[in-house]
């Protein structure tokens, strides 16, 4: 038999669909659906283009009734969503494709197969690689059951990236070697990626000469392909290879070549990402003037498209640039939006995890609820058939109830343990609320103490310069210096932090007061440093004291706790 070939766009996907009309001419739906085939074949074919077709053949089938036209139309609506990226709204399309198929549409066709292929190849661009393992699985046992094998080969190479990705290299090799093997039937592209696999499986495995060759040999393929995309991966890979080999000017000219290739592709995020790479390797010689740049480009491109962890991170970059060439406003400046970004992914972060445990939390006590279901059918039963057979005597009666009596002990002990299991449940969930608050107090403490320092390299850097001015110059440096030193004492801070520290350990402060009734404000603000682990420098940092204040302000503290060595007092307060 003649072996049929199609693509999967982005992961070497190869597919055709035999369409039999039992000798008679193409309906307008049935020609649409092959042109539509012959579009998907095409290494660049335009999701535009697809969706034009697509929309056209849904309402040819609309019009003609045709169920198997509106089935395929779904179908390459779920294959041009992929293209354009859109992964979630691709898995949703092709599921529901995947349910409506019939066993005869099924059977006649490769459209199970497809369909399957490109939700495997969905879940995998969503980095969900166990689902589309799952479904990539199930595309050879769907091929192996109907015999035939139009599609085994790129399965085997997108199987082999799965467990390169998951670290099982050994059945990495295994299938991408069998890929290999289906080497000339494969598409232009699935040749020039599957190069590329085994250059990063190489890498992994830290053969950097052998993934240096293989990526090289990928890379001339995309660029005899035209696949700007494929090139701009290949000299990314490089220079990934490069850097592992010390060769940092090598990674740089590979960077700043993936970057120049991206640029005229117009993916802002893999824009944002080249820039950052560019930036880190500048940083890491000392170049920070080069890599502030860098940086800024990036943030730049990545603003306003919802990357907020990479926006993140290029805030703090630029943060620590400008802080190491002693630029100490502009340290401060993305010092701040870093922290403001940074408390916002915590925040989203927490909120996943706590819906996360009450998701588990609801589920544990759905299936408690339906197991207590199928105790109540039971004991119903139970119940009728006593009824039934209450006449049979007073002995059966005696034997019946106490199989009753049995039943409603083992319903209460099944009662007892749902409560106890809910509770166990929930004080998992408290304690993890209480766990997140204590980590975001730790991230608040440490931001205190840093915007301290900052504030007081800047105060004594005007102090220093007031020492050269005179007359309106001084007064306008002597006011700055002014308005530092309230900045670090102002009581809102203080109140903010009380806040922050009460949510993280709820109680702490009345127990404390119980131990003494005599601790002052200051007493209480240094008890709570104690609490979450500042050093002595940390806490005269945030105190704005000298360190021997610091020794002076938990000797007197220790006093009036009742306590003859320090060690007792910071042990009874980490207890607290």
């Amino acid at each position: 038999m003649m072996s049929l070939r199609a693509l999967f766009i982005l992961f070497a996907l190869l597919f055709q669909v035999s369409i039999s009309v039992k000798g008679q001419e193409f309906s307008g739906a049935e020609q649409t659906i092959k042109k539509l085939n012959e579009l998907v074949k095409k290494e660049l074919s335009s999701p535009d283009s697809i969706s034009v077709l697509t929309d056209q053949l849904e309402k040819l089938s609309k019009e003609q009734s045709n169920t198997r036209g509106l089935l395929y139309s779904r179908f390459f609506r779920g294959v041009a969503l992929l293209q354009m990226e859109l992964t979630d709204s691709s898995v949703n399309v092709l599921t529901r494709v995947l349910d409506d198929i019939s066993k005869e549409e099924r059977d006649s066709s490769l459209l199970y197969s497809r369909v399957m292929l490109i939700l495997g190849n969905s879940y995998y661009q969503k980095s969900d690689y166990k689902n589309a393992l799952y479904y990539y699985q199930q595309v050879k046992k769907e091929t192996d059951r109907v015999g035939r094998e139009e599609t085994t080969y790129s399965v085997d190479y997108n199987i082999g990236l799965l467990h390169l990705l998951m670290k099982e290299f050994d059945l990495a090799y295994e299938y991408l070697t069998k890929a290999r093997g289906q080497y000339k039937e494969l598409l232009p592209s699935a040749q020039a990626r599957l190069w590329a696999a085994f250059g990063t499986y190489y890498s992994q495995l830290t053969q950097l000469d052998s993934a240096a060759f293989y990526y090289r040999k990928g890379m001339k393929k995309h660029k005899e392909n035209g696949d700007l995309r494929g090139v701009a991966h290949g000299f990314n890979n490089l220079a990934i290879v490069a850097y592992q080999q010390g060769n940092v000017e090598e990674a740089i000219v590979g960077f700043e070549s993936a970057l120049e290739v991206r640029l005229q592709l117009g993916n802002k995020r893999n824009i944002s990402d080249g820039y950052y790479n560019i930036g880190l390797l500048y940083a890491g010689q000392g170049r920070y003037d080069k890599a502030i740049n860098s940086y800024r480009n990036g943030l730049n491109e990545i603003k306003g498209i919802g990357s907020l962890i990479t926006e993140r991170d290029l805030l703090f970059e630029l943060a620590d640039a400008f802080e190491r060439t002693k630029q100490i406003d502009s340290a401060y400046k993305y010092l701040s939006e870093w922290r403001i970004m940074n408390d916002s992914l915590l925040e989203i972060n927490k909120k996943k995890e706590i819906l996360a445990l009450e998701k588990e939390f609801q589920t544990a006590q759905l299936e408690k609820d339906a197991q207590l279901a199928e105790k109540e059918i039971e004991l119903k039963t139970a119940q009728r058939n006593v009824l039934l057979l209450s006449f049979g005597g007073f002995l059966l009666l005696a034997i019946i109830v106490f199989y009753l009596l049995r039943l409603r002990y083992k319903r209460n002990i099944a009662l007892s343990e749902k409560e106890k299991l809910l509770a166990e449940k929930q004080s998992a969930l408290t304690m993890k609320e209480l766990s997140l608050k204590q980590d975001e107090m730790a991230n608040y403490t440490s931001q205190l103490s840093h915007k301290t320092e900052l504030l007081e390299e800047l105060r004594g850097r005007l102090n220093e310069k007031a020492d050269t001015k005179t007359g309106t110059e001084r007064a306008d440096v002597d006011r700055m210096a002014e308005s530092i030193v309230s900045n670090l004492f102002e009581e809102k801070n203080w109140i903010s932090f009380k806040i922050q520290f009460e949510k993280a350990y709820p109680k702490f402060l009345d127990k404390l007061l119980d131990r003494s009734e005599a601790l002052s404000a200051n007493d209480q603000r240094l008890a709570t440093l104690i609490k979450v682990n500042l050093s002595n420098k940390e806490i005269a940092q945030v105190l704005n004291i000298s360190s021997d204040s610091v020794a002076k302000a938990k000797y007197r503290l220790r006093q009036k706790m009742g306590f003859d060595h320090f060690a007792a007092l910071e042990n009874y307060i980490s207890k607290i």
